[in-house]
């Protein structure tokens, strides 16, 4: 990244934000145990939860995923709202019916909908406060020929559910297609996805922690788009929408490919690793937009000056975002908007990233990266911001003038 001019780097002098601290979380001590069956009537998921002692407020999964519209309760005199299910009377027992939904919505993951003839739910939308409750989900009765994935008994993200002949074998990962996606489309994530699980392996210096699954959607929209989520177990769930949307679409391969490069660095920088409660969220969503940017360059995907040009759009984005809201500060433990993680974070990425080639750092982002995560998995699993700035080997960069513009306030706190 030398190459950047320092005239950029001046530029970053004009950014300013506040920070703010939260204390970490402590985890309170479980109540109960709760049971949770979960079976298909037609198109609908039905979803019990059974609790060990009556309640009169049941508080869902705290993972930011329960949307108030995403279940309808089917129990009496049970009502839902801030992910809450709650009785004026003492209960053991609510039933309910998921509600298939495509969309992202204020950050929050579609807790189920159908792909071919398939489901993929997220299992988070159905669980109570795992800090509360120790959990059990009951074996799935599924159609003859079926299988779910992953098989572990308490999924932690995505939930794939169908005809076992939907699921792709292809060079380690495996795949699953809606009707609507082309075989060019089908040839198009397969490669993308080889290609890129090479790459970041590569960069991170060992294998993904499970067999990546990348379940494929195309939805008929007014506007294209494309949204990609990932979840525990290495699992993607990559949405196209418009009327001809197409994975491999020459206007959409760009996207795709920075898409599946993202979401692929979360196999490491969530999977193999964790960030800890009290890490910054800018600091994995950043490093893995700076990365899969650095991937497209890197595998021939993008030209160099596609590259700068995406440097200098994280910068505007993340200049405007900055000086015309009220977000929270970088550091924030609560959520951040879209442009502030997928703009300043990667822009606080090349900013590191310049500084240490300044100071002729023998490391490089990457370098970090892979230290961080190989640091985190031989101790407790997680890492944060301290930790990260130990394999950058220099915690004074972060008082260096343009990072301390984004991240600093007036009590000098990061």
């Amino acid at each position: 990244m030398t190459w950047v001019t320092n005239a950029l780097l001046a530029m970053f002098l004009c950014l300013a934000t506040s920070v703010a601290s939260h204390p970490a979380k402590v985890e309170e001590e479980k109540i109960g145990s709760a049971e949770l069956f979960v079976s298909l009537v037609g198109d609908d998921i039905i979803v019990t939860i059974t609790l060990s002692r009556p309640v009169t407020s049941l508080r869902l999964d705290q993972a930011d995923v329960i949307r108030d519209d995403a279940l309808r309760l089917k129990t009496p005199g049970l009502t839902f709202a801030n992910d809450v299910i709650s009785s004026q009377m003492p209960f053991t027992r609510a039933t309910f019916r998921l509600i298939e939904d495509l969309s992202d919505r204020d950050a929050k993951y579609p807790p189920y909908y159908r792909i071919g003839q398939g489901r993929l739910i997220y299992s988070k939308a159905i669980y109570p406060d795992q800090t509360q409750w120790n959990i059990k989900l009951a074996p799935l009765s599924l159609p003859n020929q079926w299988v779910r994935w992953p098989q572990e008994q308490l999924p932690q993200g995505y939930l794939f559910i169908g005809p076992a002949a939907m699921i792709e074998d292809h060079a380690g990962a495996r795949f699953v297609f809606d009707e609507n996606v082309t075989e060019e489309g089908r040839a198009a994530v397969r490669d993308m996805v080889t290609k890129s699980v090479a790459f970041l392996a590569e960069i991170f210096g060992s294998s993904p922690p499970a067999t990546p699954f990348i379940a494929t959607s195309l939805i008929s929209a007014e506007r294209d788009s494309n949204v990609g989520d990932v979840t525990s177990s290495a699992m993607v769930a990559l949405r196209f929408f418009g009327s001809a949307r197409d994975p491999s679409a020459r206007d959409a391969l760009a996207s795709t490919r920075a898409l599946i490069l993202h979401e692929g660095v979360h196999f490491w920088n969530a999977g193999v690793a964790r960030f800890a409660p009290t890490a910054p969220q800018w600091l994995h969503e950043g490093g893995a937009e700076y990365i899969a940017a650095l991937g497209s360059y890197r595998l021939g995907w993008n030209k160099r000056e596609d590259l700068e040009q995406r440097i200098g759009d994280w910068f505007d984005r993340c200049a405007t975002s900055l000086s015309y809201s009220n977000e929270p500060a970088l550091d924030d433990l609560e959520f951040l908007n879209a442009s502030l993680r997928y703009s300043c974070g990667p822009l606080l990425h090349t900013l590191i990233e310049l500084y240490l080639a300044e100071n002729n750092a023998d490391r490089t982002i990457t370098d970090v990266w892979r230290e961080t995560v190989r640091q985190a998995a031989a101790s407790d699993g997680e890492y944060d911001l301290t930790e990260f700035m130990a394999a950058v080997g220099d915690h004074a960069l972060l008082r260096r003038p343009a990072l301390e513009a984004i991240l600093t306030t007036s009590a000098g706190s990061w």
